[in-house]
């Protein structure tokens, strides 16, 4: 015996409204907080222009929202006004990765090779694990993880190291686009053979 089936338009008027409402009571109960108050009285931008006006540039997307109200409470964007707001998920990612100094010169090796390895690992890895495939020192790989951690997933287990993983698929794809990060497959290649010949078993197990 099956149960009924509904099917949902997600995108018809009436769920756009619904969904639209409900983004603007995050974004004002977000607006609520003493850091994101002091950031509207520097633009000289209202709550209600401000509400509007990230509300469209969410692209109903409440991760958006989520990583924009972060880094505005974190100071991250007092050099910016409220027109040099990042639209949409994809274009987030993007000025972030500028910000990060991952187009500087000469590159930034030594995160595009722990990123790499983030992005081309199917479970989370240690921080350990992650230093023996890069050929970096620990302390060097924590700073780059500590860097990035709004992006990542962390487990941590009782009497455990922790464990990394993206924590999005979004930023995951993103990651893998960046010309810049592929070209670092040169870099690993040999890294990335050992491990396809002896060594993935050993570390991952079998699934």
């Amino acid at each position: 015996m099956s149960a009924p089936q509904q099917e949902f338009d997600m995108m018809s008027d009436k769920y756009y409204q619904a969904n639209l409402e409900d983004i603007r009571r995050f974004i004002r109960y977000r607006c609520q907080r003493e850091p994101i108050q002091r950031w509207l009285t520097a633009q000289g931008v209202t709550e209600a222009e401000f509400i509007e006006f990230l509300a469209e540039n969410s692209e109903s997307n409440f991760m958006y929202l989520k990583y924009i109200l972060d880094d505005i409470e974190k100071g991250r964007y007092a050099d910016l006004n409220l027109a040099n707001l990042p639209k949409g998920l994809e274009q987030y990612y993007e000025q972030h990765w500028r910000r990060m100094g991952m187009v500087t010169k000469p590159l930034p090796i030594t995160k595009l090779k722990i990123i790499y390895f983030l992005t081309k690992t199917n479970k989370p890895i240690s921080c350990r694990l992650l230093s023996q495939l890069a050929g970096e020192i620990s302390l060097t790989v924590q700073g780059i993880l500590d860097e990035w951690s709004q992006f990542l997933r962390i487990q941590r287990k009782p009497g455990e190291k922790p464990l990394y993983s993206i924590y999005h698929k979004s930023f995951n794809d993103f990651l893998y686009r960046q010309d810049i990060v592929q070209e670092v497959e040169s870099l690993v290649a040999p890294i990335q053979e050992q491990i396809a010949d002896k060594s993935w078993e050993m570390l991952y197990g079998q699934d």
